[in-house]
């Protein structure tokens, strides 16, 4: 693997490297390039399949976060809404007995 120095530290997404089993040397470099997964050799295709299916699970996962994220914000907009209609309403009765 080779990651060009003005690269280092740069976040870019997920990504693997493939090293030799026990090849220190390309696990420092790929960390310096953000590869957040190693893969050693021999290749085990059952664990391979694996952390291709989490990868693209946490993929998934984050594409729909902006989405949760708004429609939090509307359900906590909502809320406040009802609060303050609530209050109104108590603040309306209230007024209303001083009246009666």
């Amino acid at each position: 693997m080779f990651c060009h120095p003005r690269h280092a530290g740069r976040a870019s997404g997920a990504s693997s490297n493939v090293a030799r089993s026990g090849d220190d040397s390309a696990v420092q470099r790929g960390y310096a390039c953000r590869v957040t997964d190693f893969v050693n050799k021999p290749l085990n295709h059952l664990i391979l399949q694996q952390r291709v299916r989490r990868v693209l699970e946490a993929a998934e996962t984050r594409a729909e976060l902006p989405k949760s994220e708004h429609r939090l914000k509307d359900a906590q907009r909502i809320a406040k809404l009802g609060e303050t209609g609530r209050r109104l309403s108590v603040a309306v009765n209230l007024s209303a007995r001083q009246i009666a």
